[in-house]
């Protein structure tokens, strides 16, 4: 939902009271351009018009997963490291995305 909400317009507040490191992947989303202030368990995001491409890195399934859908939608070329969390919870994820069209390009880790 954070990948969507990256660049949709306004604020949106999201915070998470389960996983402590889940918003870790703030940091990767503004390599893109994204626009997030996290305190303590709270990310605020300010939405952008379009994210730009970036190197970013998977630090988990979900942030792997939603680094690459926001790199899809980013101006320019993005390279998302760690694919293997992404390809431990989502098979033939690239397969699935090449399907409706993604431009992506596997290669070794």
């Amino acid at each position: 939902v954070m990948a969507m909400l990256l660049t949709s317009r306004g604020r949106t507040v999201i915070h998470e009271g389960v996983f402590s490191d889940r918003l870790r992947v703030a940091r990767e989303f503004m390599k893109m351009g994204a626009d997030i202030e996290v305190l303590g368990q709270t990310a605020v995001l300010r939405g952008a018009e379009r994210l730009r491409g970036a190197q970013v890195a998977a630090c988990d399934l979900r942030s792997g997963a939603a680094l690459t859908i926001a790199a899809l939608g980013a101006q320019g070329e993005s390279v998302v490291y760690n694919t293997f969390h992404i390809e431990r919870g989502y098979g033939d994820f690239d397969t699935k995305l090449k399907s409706l069209n993604g431009q992506i390009t596997k290669t070794g880790d």
